[in-house]
């Protein structure tokens, strides 16, 4: 008899295991409906698919979710966080990919965020902790009434994107750094590659205003504004003067190099190649192109009083 009742209590697991798996199948909707969110930070796209729980009047925190137990960050499936280009989480190197992202609450002190290798996994139930890439802490902050489970991804710069998770009366946040500089410049050379060379000055010099209005740290600003300069000195056949005059477009290398050299601390350069793009300006009013002459007067300005 004993034999039975164990073969009886087998089979039953067995259903129940079953029954399990066909939930899981999603015949039947789900009562923490599936969410997916994904934000572009640059170049680099993030995204976290999740089960999206709610209050429903419980007490969540050290309740129904334990302090000091890992949580699966949401319901059902472990949360997948993905990448899709190598990025940075605490001066931490994480490789293009998905991941399953964890919690572990703490009543008293900092919460512990995980990432783990395992991306297709069921909650946290058999999560292998040899296989964690990332653990680090955050603080847990106190918010107003959140009902539902919810990931957001916000952008802090083209650089940097700030990913937070909150729920009831709590949330946690923590940074992002994707490899924005090097993709940059990558993407700037793949694009100057399949350009006409007589107009690739258009690539060239949005790259050096931009890197000068990012303040990106980079090197290649004099290259990219010697390029620029190269490119315009031969007139492509094919540059429709109505649409741009090709003054225009010089006053603009122009006005760009000078604030570059103003950056460096050239001030008698910055203020020779303002004085240029005046000049130009006489003929064309170039500062239609920035829209606002009292910024570049005030600029040469401030130049002038540094010789």
């Amino acid at each position: 008899m004993k034999v039975n009742s164990l073969l009886a209590l087998l089979a039953i697991a067995c259903f129940c295991n079953a029954i399990q798996a066909q939930y899981r199948t999603n015949v039947l909707p789900r009562v923490s409906p599936l969410k997916t969110i994904s934000h572009t930070i640059a170049y680099t796209e993030l995204s976290f698919s999740y089960s999206s729980p709610k209050v429903k009047n419980r007490t969540i925190w050290g309740d129904l979710v334990p302090y000091g137990r890992i949580w699966r960050t949401g319901a059902n499936e472990a949360t997948v966080f993905s990448i899709s280009s190598d990025c940075k989480i605490r001066g931490e190197s994480l490789e293009a990919g998905s991941y399953s992202i964890f919690i572990k609450p703490e009543k008293n002190k900092a919460w512990k965020v995980i990432i783990n290798e395992v991306h297709d996994q069921w909650g946290a139930f058999r999560l292998d902790e040899s296989k964690n890439i990332l653990e680090f802490e955050v603080a847990a902050q106190s918010i107003s009434h959140q009902e539902e489970f919810a990931i957001s991804i916000d952008q802090s710069s083209f650089q940097i994107a700030v990913i937070s998770l909150a729920w009831a009366d709590k949330s946690v946040s923590f940074f992002v750094e994707t490899p924005f500089e090097q993709s940059f410049i990558d993407t700037l050379e793949q694009q100057i590659s399949i350009s006409d060379p007589n107009t690739s000055w258009v690539a060239y010099i949005q790259a050096a205003e931009f890197a000068l209005d990012q303040s990106l740290d980079t090197e290649l600003v004099p290259n990219w504004l010697e390029m620029a300069d190269q490119a315009l000195k031969v007139k492509s056949r094919e540059w429709n003067e109505l649409y741009y005059p090709l003054d225009y477009i010089r006053g603009h290398h122009l006005w760009t190099a000078a604030r570059y050299h103003a950056q460096m601390g050239d001030y008698k350069e910055a203020v020779a190649l303002g004085e240029q793009m005046k000049e130009i300006d006489g003929r064309i009013n170039f500062y239609g192109w920035k829209n606002d002459q009292y910024e570049i007067d005030s600029n040469l300005e401030y130049w002038n009083s540094k010789l």
